[in-house]
């Protein structure tokens, strides 16, 4: 995208009071074709995969060990998921699990808290992925957090409890379990290729052509990996944009249909590897035409292990 239509959004963010740092909008994306998207995922993506939360159990830690808490429910009984502070990513961390044990308990709203040990978050990382085990390879139990596994009274203000625990010393994040499933259970499976626009600086200024959009569409339909092939013009794209961002007029009003490129919706067949879908992101985004290729099932799975399981972004290689 081109500086005259940065500035024009981040103009408009600005002037709407966005919380979010300005100098870090990314190039706009194409829109989906329905519904509107939970706001992390970026502009126009479709997140996609259909998946289930893990039934695993923490181990009762021995007195003296760690904290006193009983075996973990299920993981998809936890309201949030509290993820704790580590001295290699930060010198000041003082996270001590009974500290923390002890300040959760004492909140109003909460119901049960349970330890979970990097230990056993990887066996329940890796038992999840265990049909596609090319998802997590590299990830070592150092990568992930120690965490607590909170379930609340029923009725209780979730925010409200967050933002509590986000204040205890020696917690790094926390996260709102609900909202991830309701994001999971609204997931589509889409191999998203954006055209070059003349808005597009990977495109040297121009347009995809007519015989750049064939041989593209070609390109698709003879991969035996993809299982159907949806066009989106920049009409449908603008309007699927305005949909997802209703909540934000400022951005919306700034925003005008030629910012929008058009696109091939590629739905892959279940069971694709992520490997596989990787090498075939890469090789479609060489071709003339093409300025960007989004895998939305990896975005959504970088998204969930940092959410399920506390994994910092740089440790997550799937949609490299």
């Amino acid at each position: 995208m081109n500086s005259s239509v940065e500035d024009r959004l981040r103009g408009a963010l600005a002037e709407a009071g966005e919380t979010v740092q300005v100098e870090t909008i990314a190039p706009l994306r194409g829109g989906r074709r329905s519904r509107v998207r939970p706001r992390w995922i970026a502009t126009g993506i479709a997140v996609a995969v259909g998946v289930m939360l893990a039934v695993i159990t923490a181990p009762l830690l021995p007195d003296g060990d760690g904290p006193s808490v009983a075996v973990a429910p299920p993981r998809d009984q936890a309201d949030l998921a509290v993820y704790l502070c580590r001295i290699a990513a930060d010198p000041q961390c003082d996270a001590d699990e009974r500290v923390v044990e002890n300040a959760l308990r004492g909140i109003p709203g909460v119901d049960e808290v349970h330890f979970e040990d990097r230990r056993s978050a990887y066996e329940a990382m890796r038992a999840f992925y265990s049909d596609d085990p090319s998802l997590v390879e590299g990830i070592t139990p150092d990568d992930l957090p120690q965490a607590f596994r909170l379930v609340t009274r029923p009725g209780a203000d979730i925010e409200s409890i967050s933002r509590q625990v986000g204040q205890v010393p020696g917690v790094a994040e926390v996260v709102a379990l609900g909202e991830l499933k309701a994001a999971l259970s609204d997931a589509d499976m889409e191999l998203s290729v954006f055209l070059c626009t003349s808005e597009r600086e990977r495109c040297g200024g121009k347009t995809a052509s007519v015989a750049q959009k064939a041989a593209v569409s070609r390109a698709l339909a003879a991969l035996p990996e993809v299982q159907s092939v949806t066009f989106e013009d920049q009409e449908a794209a603008f309007e699927n944009f305005r949909e997802s961002f209703a909540h934000n007029e400022a951005l919306v009003s700034a925003t005008r249909m030629s910012d929008m490129p058009e696109s091939y919706r590629a739905v892959l067949r279940p069971g694709t590897e992520f490997r596989t879908r990787r090498e075939l992101a890469a090789e479609l985004g060489r071709m003339p035409g093409v300025s960007q290729v989004i895998d939305q099932k990896c975005l959504l799975a970088e998204h969930a292990l940092h959410a399920r399981f506390g994994i910092r972004a740089d440790a997550i290689e799937a949609c490299e």
